[in-house]
């Protein structure tokens, strides 16, 4: 307890203080409450202390600063004041004071996770609670930026229609395993999930099972885009396998034992460690200006006789390819004009690449 005057100095100090400054009752009246309170509050103070003057008898609450501990620390504690000048026994304006820094620090923290949770929900990763059918419970902002849909707009949205038709499988079982082991985040592969834009994008996600939870009655859903790391790391995958292909056809062409062997084992090669759907090779027949199905991989029965249909007309890629001695990579067989007559057959075996 400490009584000030109307000019705000101390008339007594209670023994009191040395707890919760670490001076004594003596060190304090000589320095006064100002010197050991923290700059930012110390106009808080003298406002409080204006108020109870101007309210005699009436207990004023509000106050709750900084004074800095003996121990060099700062300690928050929180005050009720009384003006109390009227009484002849005291004469002055009576403050309370009581130590509620480890309330105050709490509060801080909550307020400092809360505004991290909150830049988190609209800057950083998706966070999305669903139901067992994917409709969605409750989506963050931060989807916009991770996958163009507003807030509003992926309420809307259904978590199975959004993901790419070859991923849904992976998708439902990751929901299954999620659905069986209540409150165990769950990571599945990265899926693909359609941005607004009509692209695709490689989402990777953990399913926390919450349905037990009143508070949640969902599964959590926390997402990211990891787009560009897949892509990034595709390519990885595609250069070392490029380098194990050249390397076994390298050794092929050495230990072989005439070309029919080669020819073979190429094809093999491609299929197996390139990882092609199929190859095959073909040689061009002179006297019938069209290409002799020899070896493949990865080819059906059905797929010989149309092989060798096809024939050497002029804009034909085998035309082309034998024309100028080199070679031609395709990635998208569909819109390459140069594979117009390879087309219903890339379709029908779902070649996409050549």
């Amino acid at each position: 307890m400490v009584i000030f005057s109307t000019e705000g100095s101390p008339l007594y100090i209670s023994h009191s203080i040395q707890r919760l400054t670490g001076y004594s009752q003596k060190e304090t009246m000589a320095s006064g409450i100002y010197e050991i309170m923290h700059p930012e509050d110390v106009m808080v103070l003298s406002k409080k202390l204006f108020e109870s003057f101007a309210n005699p008898g009436l207990a004023i609450e509000g106050f709750t600063g900084r004074i800095k501990h003996k121990d060099t620390s700062w300690r928050w504690l929180e005050a009720t004041f009384s003006n109390m000048l009227h009484d002849p026994s005291i004469k002055g304006i009576v403050g309370n004071f009581r130590d509620v820094t480890l309330r105050k620090l709490a509060e801080i923290n909550l307020i400092d996770s809360e505004h991290r949770y909150r830049v988190l929900l609209e800057n950083g990763a998706g966070i999305a609670i669903i139901s067992v059918d994917g409709t969605p419970l409750f989506v963050s902002e931060s989807l916009q930026n991770i996958l163009g849909y507003t807030q509003e707009q992926g309420m809307q949205l259904d978590l199975f229609e959004l993901s790419h038709p070859e991923d849904a499988a992976s998708l439902l079982s990751l929901m299954k395993r999620a659905i069986a082991n209540p409150g165990i985040p769950m990571k599945g592969d990265a899926t693909r999930m359609r941005h607004k834009d009509g692209n695709w994008r490689w989402i990777d996600g953990v399913l926390t099972n919450m349905l037990h939870d009143p508070a949640i009655a969902g599964i959590i859903d926390n997402f990211r885009d990891v787009t560009e790391k897949k892509i990034a790391k595709d390519k990885v995958i595609q250069l070392n396998r490029l380098y194990a292909f050249i390397s076994q056809l390298n050794q092929t062409i050495v230990h072989a034992q005439d070309v029919p062997e080669v020819f073979k084992e190429v094809c093999n090669i491609a299929v197996e460690t390139g990882k092609f759907k199929a190859a095959w090779i073909s040689l061009f027949d002179l006297d019938n200006q069209s290409m002799e199905f020899i070896e493949g991989s990865g080819v059906l029965a059905s797929d010989v006789s149309e092989l060798g249909d096809m024939r050497m007309v002029d804009d034909s890629l085998y035309n082309r390819v034998l024309q100028t001695g080199g070679y031609h990579f395709c990635n998208d067989i569909a819109s390459d004009p140069a594979l117009k007559n390879w087309q219903p057959f890339a379709d029908k075996r779902n070649f996409g690449s050549s």
